[in-house]
């Protein structure tokens, strides 16, 4: 597993706040963001989906210069791009960053974090071009918000680190990697999420140069980071169990990958839904431990599971023709 992401979720408390707003002009829109929000929190994608598309069709009739019905596509965009539905995630981003633009200026933050968030989107899926397309407009928007704090700065950092992990400089990664979270831990507002996904990335960057010992720490380090920040059977701490299990893989901690691997598969089946590609990644870095250690029907038993799981993903995912192991690894961070 070699790339990790987060992104981020916008708040609409946070941000009506910030922009001076109330919401009670619009009960039901208020509603509908708020339990998205607390399904968001609690990893239940699916249920986030359709109560955002509740807000949907309420922001609609906003009138023009509401900052809400961006919101409300950002977050339809994370809640996709969670479930694994690329397409529509990019869809709902783009049409999010047009309205940052037309409603808040090109200099607002919640158009950084969004197109963040599009950028994560195109590394996780290996859409180069359009990944280095947004990169250079986050570079300029960066530039636009000097002087922010530190969590802002660490999150440039890691954009930066997740550009060049992209591109094969893992020197140069690593480097971003490391102050990013030295600013993270240095900060006085906890950031656990961040940190956490830092973490796992660092450890992704050590195992792509051979240091798989440095490696796992970091990614246990993430682990506990994000049990922390989300709960013991959040997603977002698939990918982190999964590098763990491979590295536990490589040193030949047959027992302790297993029980790894096991986890992250339970919680990607339970969070995501079974049809969901990493489960069918996961159940092919499953079978791969099998193989190794001798049990080869089991292992062709999750291999036929994950067959039909990843040709679909495939189908699914713009500018892939393949899905594999190497999706989980790495969360781009989605600052």
């Amino acid at each position: 597993m070699h790339r990790a992401v987060i992104k981020v979720w916008l708040s609409a408390v946070a941000l009506g706040a910030a922009a001076g707003m109330a919401w009670a002009s619009s009960r039901s829109w208020e509603q509908a963001i708020v339990t998205a929000d607390q399904y968001q929190r609690q990893g239940r994608y699916a249920d986030a989906e359709k109560a955002l598309l509740e807000a949907l069709r309420n922001g609609n009739r906003l009138p023009d210069g509401d900052v809400r019905l961006p919101l409300a596509l950002h977050n339809l965009g994370s809640v996709c791009h969670d479930q694994g539905k690329a397409a529509e995630a990019e869809q709902y981003y783009q049409r999010a960053i047009r309205l940052w633009e037309q409603r808040a200026g090109p200099a607002n933050p919640y158009l950084v974090v969004t197109l963040s968030n599009l950028l994560y989107l195109y590394l996780e899926h290996g859409q180069v071009e359009k990944a280095q397309r947004m990169y250079a407009r986050l570079r300029s928007a960066d530039g636009e918000q000097a002087g922010t704090d530190p969590v802002e700065l660490a999150s440039a950092w890691h954009r930066s680190a997740a550009a060049y992990a992209a591109q094969g400089k893992t020197a140069e990664a690593e480097d971003l990697y490391r102050r990013s979270i030295a600013l993270l831990e240095s900060s006085p507002r906890p950031e656990l999420e961040k940190l956490g996904v830092a973490l796992n990335n660092l450890g992704v960057v050590c195992m792509r140069q051979g240091r798989a010992s440095e490696a796992a720490r970091h990614v246990d380090r993430a682990v506990s980071a994000l049990e922390r920040a989300c709960g013991p059977e959040h997603p977002e701490l698939i990918r982190p169990l999964a590098n763990l299990g491979e590295l536990h893989k490589k040193a030949r901690r047959f027992g302790e990958a297993e029980s790894v691997m096991r986890r992250a598969l339970a919680i990607a089946e339970k969070g995501l839904g079974g049809g969901h590609r990493f489960v069918g990644a996961l159940l092919a870095q499953y079978a791969g431990l099998l193989r190794q250690t001798k049990r080869k029907n089991e292992a062709r038993a999750l291999e036929q599971r994950a067959r039909p799981i990843l040709q679909e993903a495939a189908l699914q995912t713009p500018g892939r023709h393949t899905v594999d192991v190497g999706e989980l690894s790495a969360r781009n961070h989605r600052p």
